[in-house]
């Protein structure tokens, strides 16, 4: 069997929860694994009879703490979801890009900012320049974690910058 990782990470509140149970993934937990003093979701996507990925939703403080127990084995990257009522959201994203360097500089990385119907700003253009003027380029996504075809267009960005030959499915 052929096993992938997803992480889905983000501040408090930005729908790391909802994004997995939108999935409807095979037996959706609550995980705690040993060394964890928070938990974290964990689901299965099953792909085939022979493949299957693995979507955990944790928060970045918790990775910057205990990354050693995050199964990142054939990971293929991370979902970042940023909530854009926060006050400064650039300084999560900011956060998260340094906690997650590595994972993300040998994976992928998509990000998912919610919450754009209640806090318009900044917009998705800003988000992109502010990423720009940082040279790093990454796909940025106006979602609601709520809705299956938003998470899966998630994904979809996140295998397709992995190996731009896979074609969009569903």
């Amino acid at each position: 069997m052929l096993e992938h990782t997803i992480i889905f990470s983000g501040p408090a509140g930005a729908g790391k929860t909802s994004a997995l149970a939108a999935l409807d993934l095979k037996s959706p937990q609550r995980q705690r694994p040993a060394l964890a003093p928070d938990t974290m979701d964990h689901g299965v996507l099953q792909l085939s009879r022979t493949e299957r990925i693995h979507c955990y939703g944790i928060s970045g403080r918790y990775y910057s703490e205990h990354a050693q127990v995050i199964p990142s084995a054939n990971a293929l990257g991370l979902v970042l979801l940023l909530d854009n009522t926060l006050a400064n959201p650039f300084a999560e994203l900011d956060f998260h890009l340094d906690v997650f360097g590595d994972f993300i500089d040998r994976s992928g990385l998509v990000i998912g900012v919610t919450k754009m119907d209640i806090g318009e700003t900044p917009s998705l253009v800003e988000y992109n320049n502010y990423l720009r003027k940082q040279a790093q380029l990454y796909p940025v996504f106006e979602v609601d974690t709520r809705k299956q075809r938003d998470v899966a267009i998630l994904i979809q960005a996140l295998l397709y910058c992995i190996d731009p030959r896979i074609r969009a499915c569903g």
